[in-house]
């Protein structure tokens, strides 16, 4: 996978309000092995579980990389247990 060319670090900020609520930012920095292009990504976004067994997640992502455009996407996720 294209994840394995890299040589990266991060970090990660979870906030718990509450269990209904918990938002986070992350980020990481390196370069492309193969090619030495310096490599970033941010993102934003929360969990939350407002109905029993079913989690809502929202997160907004942003990839940038030396000669390549930047992107950006949003996902939402709900998930359920039974």
């Amino acid at each position: 996978s294209s994840f394995s060319n890299l040589n990266v670090w991060g970090a990660t900020l979870t906030l718990t309000f509450n269990p209904k609520f918990r938002p986070y930012a992350s980020y990481e920095s390196g370069t492309r092995i193969s090619s030495g292009a310096t490599y970033s990504a941010s993102e934003l976004g929360f969990r939350s579980t407002f109905v029993a067994n079913t989690t809502f997640r929202f997160r907004w992502q942003n990839r940038a990389e030396a000669g390549v455009a930047t992107t950006d996407r949003y996902r939402l996720e709900l998930s359920t247990s039974w």
